[in-house]
Order: C-alpha cells, then structure tokens, then sequence
C-alpha cells in the first residue's frame, strides 16, 4: 500500500499526541514521565508531520522553540533523525554515514553483539540499510553499476527475512517492525510483498483507540510475552 496511515489513524493518532505534550512544548521520552527530552519532542514532531499537522500550528512552534533549546534536530540520535528524514522535518544528507556491507564481513554478527550487545542487532541491521536507503533516495543499487553494493543489500534483505517472526514482527517491537518494513522497501522490495503487508498487519493489531481513558490512537510499543518467557526459561 502506498500510504499505510489511514484517515481515521491520522486523526486519531494527532488527538494522542497532543494530549502528550507538556506546557514547555516538549514531550517526554516515556509514557508515565512528566520531563520533556530532545528525543521525545523529536519522535512527536515527526509523528505530528506524518499526521498532516503543518509546522506553523503553535503546538509545533513550541515543540521546535523546546528542541532547539535542548540542542536541535541534529543533536537527537540516529533513529530519532531517522523519522525526522522520513516525516520532511530533516534532510537526508544529515544522517550519519552507514556503511551497507557489514553482512558481507564474516564474524561481524558475533562482533557486533559483543561490542554492543544482542540487543542492538536488530536496530543496528535495519537502521543500516534504511540510512542507505534514505541517502540515495530509496534506489536500490544495480548488480552491473554497484556489485559490492548490490550483494550487500540482498543480504540484508536475507537477514531480515530469516528473523521475522510468525506474527509479522521483528522481535516483538512495533517501531523496529516498522524500521523493518521501510528498510526492506528502502532495499527494493515491492511495498506489495508479502513481508512488508505482514509487517503492516501486525503494527494494525496492536492499536488501539481510547485506551484506558487515554484519547486517540494508542499503539503498543512492544509484547514482552517472547522476551519474558525465555527470560524465565534461563532464570530456572
């Protein structure tokens, strides 16, 4: 689908955030803090963008007028920068460099979780390649012009596709399926594929509207259910 934010997700999901942010302009990083963050404010402001909300609207003044008090667009890190590319906010020159072969190196994968931990591979191994993407403006390379490239990017899309899960998720997470999702399509893959609808269906199944007297749209960052069980399993 060519756009997979519906009219009633926009709507309802413009009414959350505004209900979100704090009298300074700035938004909290998580649910149940009352302390606004550059990265909270950032995530907002291209949720808002997304939504159809123009930049003059007062709420997304003040919201600009409390980044830039904490540093600006350019000092929250790379997967806030990331929306704000995707949302128009920032251009995609600001990204830092990523370099699209690390999946071509044997051993990275044990060096990268030992270095930065395994809970970092998933993010590091779609930010990568959606980084890329967004630099060239979504054009997947060609195996005659750019092989190295070429190859690279077909092992991302491997790597991807081994890991998702049966629900259409990536490791349970909402925000890395939709990473995900963008970077496969940043990577070539038809926005019609079979991998990226299943990944839209699951973000779909864990919304929902008016939650818990909340307004608007919620949608549910991530199901712990995976991640608790094998916790346990190795406890005992």
């Amino acid at each position: 689908p060519a756009r997979a934010l519906s009219a009633r997700d926009a709507q309802e999901g413009e009414r959350y955030l505004r209900s979100k942010q704090l009298p300074d302009g700035s938004v909290a990083s998580w649910e149940f803090s009352d302390e606004g963050t550059l990265d909270g404010t950032a995530f907002w402001y291209s949720g808002m963008l997304s939504a159809g909300v123009s930049d003059t609207d007062p709420a997304m003044t003040r919201a600009r007028l409390a980044m830039e008090a904490r540093g600006g667009m350019n000092s929250a890190n790379p997967i806030t920068k990331i929306c704000l590319v995707i949302a128009g906010a920032l251009p995609a020159s600001d990204l830092p460099s990523v370099p699209l072969g690390l999946d071509l190196i044997p051993g990275s994968e044990d060096f990268l979780a030992r270095f930065f931990g395994v809970n970092t591979l998933m993010p590091i191994h779609t930010m990568g390649p959606l980084i890329w993407a967004l630099k060239r403006s979504s054009r997947p390379p060609s195996p005659w012009t750019e092989p190295v490239a070429y190859f690279a990017a077909q092992k991302s899309i491997e790597y991807l596709t081994a890991r998702q899960d049966e629900s259409g998720s990536w490791i349970g997470v909402t925000f890395i399926t939709l990473l995900g999702a963008c970077a496969l399509a940043g990577l070539g893959v038809s926005r019609d594929d079979t991998r990226i609808r299943r990944a839209l269906q699951h973000v779909a199944s864990v919304k929902s509207y008016n939650r818990d007297g909340q307004v608007g749209l919620y949608v549910a960052p991530f199901e712990s259910t995976l991640w608790d069980t094998a916790q346990w399993v190795r406890a005992l």
